[in-house]
C-alpha cells in the first residue's frame, strides 16, 4: 500500500501522499524485518530494523545514481526491490504466527498489551514540564534571531542568557534522567535536547549555515532536475540520493531538506545509538544509560549543524561505533551495524571506509571463529589489521588521485616536509608568539587531542 502512495507521489506531485507514503513504507518494513530470525532478538528490533531498511534504500539508490541516474523511474525500481523482498519476508518469523499475527504484520503499528497502563502523578510531570518549557524557550529565541547577516560563529548572534538557559535546562535534566523511571518519556527529552543543540545553526540561518552546503545544494537540484551530475565520483553519492529521493517523493523544498537532513538524523540516531550500546551492549543500568547518552554532546559535533556528505559520514560512523557494543551481546547486531557502516562508507569514503573497517573488525572479533585461534594467530592478525587500517587513507587519495590521471608525490617528500609536521605540534597557533590564555589552551588540547 505504501509503495503505491510513493508511486502516485512521483508521478502525481502529491507532498502529503508522498510523506505518509515514505514514513509508512519505513515503518512497515522496520517491522516486516523484526519479525525475521536475524533482527528479531535485537533490543528495540523495530527502530534497528527500520535503520536498516533505510540505509539499505540508500546504498541501492546511491548505486544506481552512480552508473545510471537518480530519476522517478529509477526511485520507483528502488523502493519496488525492497517491497517485493519484504513480501517474501512477511512468511519468515521466529515463531509460527496465526492468521491474525500475520494481518497485524501489515499494519504500521501493534497492539498495546491489554495490562498497559499510564501512570501520571503531579509531581512526575512538573520537572519535565519545565525541561521541555526551557528547551521550547531555547528554540524560541534561535527562530527569534534568525538572520542574514554574515556572522563568524552562530553563538556571535546570542547573548549570555541563552547559554544561562541552556545550562539550567541541561542540568535539571541531568537531574529527572537520575531519579525518573519513566523511561520512554526520559528518551524523549533526551532527544528534544539534542536537537536544541544541533539545530541552532538551522534557525539563525534561514538560508543555510557554511559555505560547502550552498556548494552541494546546487549540485542536488542539477540532480534532481536533469538526473545526474558529471562528472560522477565515488564522493557523496550516500547524501545525494537521499536528497534526491526525499525531493522527488515528498515534494518538499530542497532547501528545507538540505539544512535539515543532518541536524535531524543526528538528533534521532546518536542518542538512540549511545543509549543502546550502553544499555543491551555493557549491560550498564537503565538510568545510568540515559545518563551516557545525554554526555554524547562532550564528541565535538561541530560537523553535524550543516548538511554536507562529510558530515552525514561522521554521523553515521559515530552511530556505527556507539551501536558496536551490541556485538558483544547479540550475534545478529552485526548485520545492522555493518549496513550502517556501509552507508557512511556511500556517504563519503574518506570518513565512512573506518567505519567499515571498524564494524567488520569487530564482528570477526566478536565470532566464535576469532575466539578460537591460537593467540599467536589472534596477534598477527591483530597488527595486520592495524596496519592496513593505518595505510587506508592515504592509499585511498592515491587511488583517486590515479584514476583522475595526477602523479603521485615522491616518497621521499614525506621525509622532507617532516619538519613542517613537528612544527604544528610545536606551535599550533598562528598567533604562536602572542600569549594565549589557559581557557583557549583547554579548549585546543580538547578539540583536536
Amino acid at each position: 500500500m505504501f509503495t503505491a502512495l510513493i508511486a502516485l507521489s512521483i508521478f502525481t506531485p502529491l507532498p502529503y501522499v508522498g510523506v505518509v507514503g515514505l514514513i509508512g513504507f519505513f515503518i512497515a518494513g522496520g517491522i516486516t524485518l523484526a519479525n525475521t530470525t536475524r533482527l528479531g532478538r535485537l533490543p528495540w528490533p523495530k527502530t534497528i530494523s527500520g535503520l536498516t531498511l533505510i540505509m539499505g534504500v540508500v546504498i541501492l539508490h546511491a548505486g544506481i545514481y552512480f552508473f545510471y541516474e537518480t530519476n522517478s523511474l529509477s526511485i520507483m525500481a528502488t523502493f519496488l526491490s525492497f517491497s517485493t523482498a519484504l513480501l517474501g519476508l512477511m512468511f519468515i518469523r521466529r515463531t509460527h504466527p496465526t492468521v491474525r499475527d500475520r494481518f497485524a504484520r501489515l499494519l504500521p503499528w501493534q497492539p498495546l498489551s491489554r495490562n498497559f497502563r499510564v501512570r501520571i502523578e503531579l509531581k512526575n510531570i512538573i520537572l519535565p514540564l519545565v525541561i521541555l518549557g526551557g528547551q521550547a524557550s531555547l528554540i524560541a529565541i534561535g527562530i527569534a534571531r534568525a538572520t542574514t547577516d554574515v556572522l563568524a560563529s552562530p553563538w556571535s548572534a546570542l547573548e549570555k542568557k541563552y547559554l544561562v538557559l541552556y545550562a539550567v535546562t541541561l542540568f535539571l535534566l541531568f537531574l529527572y534522567q537520575y531519579r525518573t523511571e519513566q523511561h520512554r518519556f526520559a528518551r524523549f527529552l533526551l532527544v528534544s535536547q539534542m536537537f536544541v543543540g544541533l539545530s541552532i545553526a538551522g534557525f539563525l540561518y534561514p538560508l543555510g549555515y557554511g559555505y560547502d552546503p550552498f556548494i552541494h545544494r546546487a549540485t542536488e537540484a542539477h540532480i534532481v532536475a536533469f538526473g545526474s551530475a558529471e562528472p560522477k565520483t565515488p564522493f557523496y553519492l550516500g547524501q545525494y540520493a537521499l536528497v534526491a529521493i526525499t525531493r522527488l517523493v515528498t515534494h518538499l523544498p530542497l532547501a528545507l531538506t538540505d539544512i535539515w537532513l543532518v541536524p535531524v538524523i543526528a538528533t534521532l540516531l546518536l542518542p538512540s545509538a549511545a543509549y543502546l550500546g550502553l544499555r543491551y551492549g555493557f549491560r550498564i543500568r537503565e538510568r545510568f544509560a540515559r545518563l551516557g547518552a545525554l554526555l554524547l554532546p562532550l564528541y565535538p559535533m561541530k560537523t553535524m549543524y550543516a548538511t554536507t556528505p562529510h558530515n552525514l559520514a561522521n554521523v553515521f560512523t559515530l552511530a556505527t561505533v556507539l551501536l558496536t557494543p551490541l556485538m558483544f551481546r547479540y550475534r545478529t547486531a552485526r548485520y545492522p551495524v555493518i549496513v550502517l557502516a556501509l552507508g557512511a562508507a556511500v556517504a563519503h569514503p574518506q570518513t565512512g571506509i573506518f567505519a567499515v573497517l571498524f564494524a567488520a573488525g569487530m564482528s570477526v572479533a566478536t565470532s566464535a571463529f576469532w575466539k578460537n585461534l591460537p593467540n599467536a594467530l589472534k596477534t598477527m592478525s591483530a597488527f595486520l589489521y592495524a596496519s592496513f587500517t593505518a595505510v587506508m587513507s592515504p592509499a585511498l587519495f592515491g587511488a583517486y588521485a590515479t584514476l583522475q590521471g595526477k602523479t603521485l608525490p615522491a616518497f621521499a617528500t614525506l621525509f622532507d616536509e617532516l619538519n613542517r609536521f613537528i612544527i604544528l605540534f610545536r606551535e599550533p597557533y598562528y598567533f604562536s608568539q602572542k600569549a594565549v590564555p589557559l581557557l583557549f589552551e583547554l579548549l585546543y588540547l580538547y578539540r583536536y587531542a
